[in-house]
């Protein structure tokens, strides 16, 4: 089975940006910069460089799922 997918007139998300009285701005910037950062670093080192508290438990999965390939084994 094969599934296309295309994208067509992909707009920046600053054209649909909303801010309304209040909004503070400078954390929207701020959350921006953090996730654009937390995405750069999981590019760079892996999908297990930063993973929350919660995924460092003993019967958490996400380390683990994280080197599958649909729901397979990666190696």
């Amino acid at each position: 089975r094969q599934i296309a997918i295309s994208f067509q007139e992909v707009k920046d998300e600053y054209y649909y940006e909303n801010y309304d009285l209040f909004t503070d701005v400078e954390k929207v910037e701020r959350e921006k910069k953090l996730q654009e950062t937390l995405v750069q670093i999981k590019h760079r080192y892996g999908k297990n460089a930063i993973l929350k508290g919660m995924n460092a438990l003993d019967f958490a999965t996400a380390k683990k799922r994280n080197t599958l390939i649909g729901g397979h084994n990666a190696y």
